[in-house]
């Protein structure tokens, strides 16, 4: 199926799928327009596969578009909450901020991706700053599986960073 016979036939059904998911014509809209920008991204990679059932591929990556758009949303909000409580005259500038919530969108992205201990393991050392033995108490492991779990959370960060 060609992308533009595609979208022809579906993009008006996706964004109101979209709408009745975010409740927001303009984001509906972006995110539809997104979901396409894949699709022909694909395509230019010659990656497009063969699409069988229309509908259930949009629906698919058009899903996972918003997951990452409330994800992003989330990080934001936390980061702004966090802004609030410092003293006005350390906050960062608006570029900055960008910058920061873009790396704590990829942040969440990669911890996503990992087993749970890895993920628990990560966010205790570098967010709740725990040494690895207070993790291991806490998650009855050994330090020697803490570290060898920090390492593939760190590699996997460290992955990302270099794509």
């Amino acid at each position: 199926m060609q992308v533009a016979s595609l979208y022809q036939d579906h993009h008006l059904w996706l964004k109101q799928f979209l709408y009745r998911k975010l409740n927001c014509q303009a984001q509906a809209a972006d995110i539809a327009q997104d979901t396409f920008l894949r699709i022909l991204n694909k395509q230019k990679r010659n990656a497009l596969e063969q699409i069988h059932s229309p509908k259930a591929y949009l629906t698919t990556l058009a899903t996972g578009l918003v997951n990452n758009h409330w994800r992003r949303l989330s990080i934001e909000q936390a980061y702004i909450e966090t802004l609030a409580a410092q003293p006005q005259h350390t906050a960062p500038s608006p570029e900055t901020q960008q910058q920061i919530v873009d790396i704590l969108e990829q942040l969440a992205q990669v911890l996503e991706k990992l087993p749970k201990r890895e993920q628990q393991v990560f966010i205790m050392a570098r967010i709740d700053g725990l040494a690895y033995k207070d993790i291991a108490v806490q998650l009855q492991i050994t330090v020697n599986m803490v570290q060898k779990a920090m390492c593939k959370a760190v590699l996997a960060c460290i992955e990302v960073q270099n794509q």
